[in-house]
C-alpha cells in the first residue's frame, strides 16, 4: 500500500483516477475499487477481466503481474497511472518506458509502508517503529516478506491481512519444499508477523497454533550448532610467529596478520573489526582501547559496552597485538590519507574495508596455517578464541565482557567447544 501523502502527490500531478485496480476495502486509495477475491465493496473482482480502455485507473499491482499488466494496456488501449519500482534490469521496464505518455514521477522507498499505515499512525511514527529493526535483519525479512507475496499470489489471497490458515500453509511449505533450518523457519515467521495483520484478536508471535507448529519443527528438525568442536588456536599462532620481524613483512602480510591477531584477542564479530576507528582509538605501551560509536549486533537496550580493550604480551612481541598495531599504523600513514577507519586495502586506492574483505583475509591466514577452511568460516575465531581461554580457566565474566555476550548460556550454548584431535602427523608440520 502506498502513503497515502505520497497518493495524493500522484493525484495533484496526473488527476484524480477513477478506480483502484488492485485493492480491498482495507487498502483502497480511491472509492471505487477492483479486488483480487470477492470483497463486499469490490466493484469488480479481478481486474484483468475488465476493458481498462473505459477505465481512468489506478494500479499498484503485485511486481509479479507487472508484465502482464503492461500487455493488458497495449490490448486494451489503456490509460492511467501506474506505480512500478525502479528496476532497469527486469525485462518489462524497457516495455513500461516505451508506455509512458508523461515525465515519470519518483517515490522514495520508504514511503512504500505495510499494514502499519491502516493503524492510524503518523508517518514520523511509523518510521520510529521501523528504525527497530537493525539494517541487517530488514535484508533478511525481505527474502520472506518476497515469498510470503508470491505465496499469497498463487493462493489468491490478500497478503497484508490474512488469516492464521494461510500463515500455517505458507510455514508448512518452506518446511516441506525447502528443507530450511529451525531457525530459517522461525526467522520467516517473524518477518512475516512484522508485515502482516491477522483477522482475528491474536498477532503471529503468540498465535497457539503458530507456536505449536514452531514446536513441531524444533522437535522434527532441531537446531544444530556449525561445529561440534573448534580448532585449536595454538596451530595459528604458530604461524604467525613465522610472519616476523613486522620489518620485513610485506604491506599484506602484515595486514593479514593484525587482522588475525585482532580477531583472536578480542573474540569479537568481524562486523567489530570493520568499525575500529583511528579517531576512536587510546594507544599506549600496554594496552589500546577503541571506542564504538555504531550499534554492534550485540548491542541492545541497557547493555552497550561500546569499549575494546587489548592488552600488550610482552612475552612474545611476535603475537602482541599492541606491536602489530603499530607497526601497522606506521606503515600505512603515507598511503592511508583521509582514511581514518584502521583496517585499509593493501591495494590502491587504499580505502576502508567491507567485513566481507576482512573475513576473507581471516580465512587466507587460517588455510596458511593449516585450519580446514572448508569447514571453519572466519566467525569461528569467536568461537576458538573464547573456547581456549575458558580451557586456560579464564573467569567467565571475563570472557563474556569480552566478547559482548550478556549471559553464560549463549557461550556454552553456540560457542563452547573441544578442540579437535589432530594426528601427530600434523602435529609436528
Amino acid at each position: 500500500m502506498l502513503n497515502r501523502g505520497v497518493f495524493k502527490q500522484i493525484v495533484d500531478r496526473f488527476g484524480q483516477p477513477e478506480v483502484d485496480l488492485f485493492a480491498s476495502r482495507l487498502n483502497k486509495q480511491v472509492n471505487r475499487f477492483v479486488s483480487w477475491l470477492p470483497d463486499p465493496e469490490a466493484e469488480a473482482i479481478d481486474a484483468f477481466t475488465l476493458d481498462w480502455g473505459d477505465l481512468n485507473f489506478y494500479a499498484f499491482p503485485p511486481f509479479c503481474l507487472i508484465p502482464r499488466c503492461l500487455q493488458k494496456i497495449i490490448k486494451d488501449s489503456g490509460q492511467g497511472i501506474m506505480v512500478v519500482p525502479n528496476w532497469p534490469t527486469q525485462p518489462w521496464f524497457s516495455l513500461f518506458k516505451q508506455l509512458t505518455v508523461g515525465e515519470p514521477m519518483f517515490i522514495k522507498r520508504n514511503v512504500v509502508c505495510g499494514p502499519l499505515l491502516t493503524t492510524g499512525l503518523t508517518l514520523s511514527t511509523i518510521r520510529l517503529i521501523s528504525a527497530s529493526w537493525r539494517p541487517s535483519t530488514k535484508k533478511k525479512y525481505a527474502v520472506h516478506i518476497n515469498k510470503w507475496k508470491k505465496f499469497c499470489h498463487l493462493k489468491g489471497v490478500n497478503d497484508r491481512v490474512s488469516d492464521v490458515n494461510h500463515v500455517l500453509e505458507f510455514l508448512s511449505d518452506l518446511f516441506n519444499k525447502e528443507n530450511p533450518s529451525y531457525s530459517s523457519i522461525n526467522s520467516a515467521r517473524s518477518a512475516v508477523a512484522s508485515y502482516l495483520i491477522l483477522k482475528d484478536k491474536f498477532t503471529i508471535g503468540d498465535h497457539p497454533l503458530i507456536s505449536r507448529l514452531l514446536k513441531g519443527i524444533f522437535n522434527l528438525r532441531p537446531p544444530m550448532p556449525r561445529y561440534q568442536e573448534t580448532w585449536d588456536v595454538k596451530v595459528v599462532f604458530r604461524y604467525l610467529r613465522t610472519l616476523s620481524p613486522a620489518s620485513r613483512l610485506t604491506l599484506k602480510q602484515i595486514t593479514l596478520k593484525l587482522s588475525m591477531i585482532l580477531a583472536l584477542t578480542s573474540a569479537q564479530r568481524v562486523q567489530s573489526l570493520s568499525f575500529l576507528h583511528l579517531d576512536r582509538m587510546n594507544l599506549n605501551k600496554d594496552q589500546v582501547s577503541f571506542h564504538f560509536h555504531e550499534l554492534l549486533k550485540q548491542h541492545k537496550p541497557g547493555n552497550r559496552n561500546s569499549t575494546l580493550k587489548l592488552r600488550s604480551y610482552p612475552p612474545d612481541r611476535r603475537l602482541c597485538v599492541v606491536t602489530y598495531l603499530r607497526q601497522y599504523i606506521q606503515r600505512t600513514s603515507n598511503i592511508r590519507g583521509t582514511e581514518r577507519y584502521l583496517l585499509i586495502s593493501y591495494k590502491k586506492p587504499y580505502k576502508r574495508v567491507t567485513t566481507s574483505t576482512i573475513a576473507r583475509w581471516i580465512k587466507e591466514v587460517m588455510k596458511a596455517a593449516g585450519i580446514n577452511t572448508n569447514l571453519y568460516k572466519a566467525h569461528s575465531t569467536r568461537a576458538a578464541a573464547t573456547s581456549a581461554a575458558s580451557s586456560n580457566d579464564l573467569p567467565i565474566t571475563h570472557i563474556l565482557k569480552q566478547a559482548g555476550w550478556s549471559n553464560e548460556k549463549t557461550f556454552r550454548t553456540f560457542y563452547e567447544k573441544p578442540v579437535e584431535n589432530r594426528d601427530f602427523s600434523e602435529i609436528i608440520k
